[in-house]
């Protein structure tokens, strides 16, 4: 084993199934590590109820199925918003889910940067003060239960970029906050995956694997896009990295989808199962 695992981001079934039978349903296909996506009704902190929040990590425990990550979408929270009403908001449902991860021994907590109003931006050093206090107050919360923060490189947020992930991390000025890396996030940015990820090389903890062509922003299957897999693990390699790669694909078929996908970066190099 070369320690490139491979693990499965729930996303695909966010409408079809609870978290504890989609992830028994990806253990079926081989799968150990998992990232839960963070959406009503699939996985959302305040609807667990106090026996599932004892009893799910007990059961997953015991089948030998790891989360080693929550991930929360930009859609309905954003940590910079202009209105503070919504940052307060974003505050308090990542709170919830630090908690969870708190209680479930989830390593990681990942979360979008925060998105600015395209035609007329608010001014980096306002969105760089937002960021600052919303984060200490998060990482604080997580520290102290074991559960490292990590930013996601997002085109459609104030640092869509590696660069700019790094730029808003250093402003911060903390060790216990990491990033996480999208491959198919990075070119609908301008970005070369290759490239960027060894920018953020020194605060890398997960990567994100799903293919799309250069000039769109799609999260398709492997092998359906302009992405180069085998470079990019490549690069993982020379940068030292063995956090786990997760397969966050969007698709209405991803039954097929993971089987075929896992197969295809087994031969670029990822480890099988």
């Amino acid at each position: 084993m070369s320690g490139f695992t491979l693990g499965a981001n729930t996303f695909s079934y966010i409408y079809k199934r609870d978290v504890l039978d989609c992830l028994i349903h990806l253990g079926g296909m081989g799968f150990r590590e998992f990232e839960l996506l963070v959406a009503q009704p699939h996985f959302w902190a305040t609807d667990i109820t106090p026996a599932e929040r004892r009893d799910i990590p007990k059961y997953l425990r015991d089948a030998g199925l790891h989360i080693t990550s929550v991930n929360i979408p930009g859609i309905d929270n954003n940590i910079v918003s202009s209105t503070r009403e919504m940052r307060a908001f974003t505050i308090d449902v990542i709170s919830n889910l630090v908690d969870i991860c708190g209680d479930w021994k989830i390593p990681y907590c990942i979360l979008v940067p925060g998105r600015t109003m395209p035609l007329w931006p608010i001014p980096k050093d306002q969105l760089t003060e937002w960021f600052i206090d919303g984060m200490n107050k998060l990482a604080d919360r997580a520290s102290s239960q074991g559960v490292t923060l990590l930013v996601e490189n997002v085109p459609n947020t104030w640092i869509p970029r590696a660069e700019d992930v790094m730029g808003a991390l250093d402003a911060l000025g903390r060790d216990d906050v990491g990033a996480i890396y999208d491959v198919a996030n990075a070119p609908f940015a301008g970005e070369d995956p290759c490239e960027g990820v060894k920018i953020v090389k020194d605060r890398l903890k997960l990567v994100h694997l799903s293919d799309t062509h250069k000039n769109t922003w799609r999260h398709d299957p492997i092998g359906m896009g302009d992405v180069d897999f085998a470079a990019f693990h490549t690069t993982l390699d020379e940068i030292g990295f063995r956090g786990i790669s997760m397969l966050e694909l969007v698709t209405d078929n991803p039954d097929l989808h993971f089987v075929e996908g896992q197969k295809k970066l087994v031969e670029m190099g990822w480890d099988d199962f």
